[in-house]
């Protein structure tokens, strides 16, 4: 990779921006959304399942943070 491309995926606090869950283009955002596409309307079936496993209690917090990935609010630096 040229030096000139490496700067375009080099963010000013030194990290790689596609690795970053604020980078519209990155790999978390992409993969955040296939997840929630997959998981579709998974909180019936969390809530039936927190009998077994009562961490599935928690699905709504998770599911939250899930969708803050997929809806990145920072413009693009790309």
């Amino acid at each position: 990779m040229e030096y000139s491309e490496v700067l375009k995926y080099l963010a000013p606090c030194g990290l790689d921006c596609m690795r970053c869950a604020d980078c519209e283009q990155g790999e978390i955002k992409q993969l955040s959304s296939r997840l929630n596409q997959l998981l579709g309307n998974y909180k019936p079936v969390a809530k039936m399942k927190t009998d077994k496993q009562p961490v599935f209690n928690d699905y709504a917090l998770f599911n939250e943070i899930l969708t803050l990935f997929t809806c990145i609010p920072f413009p693009p630096r790309l």
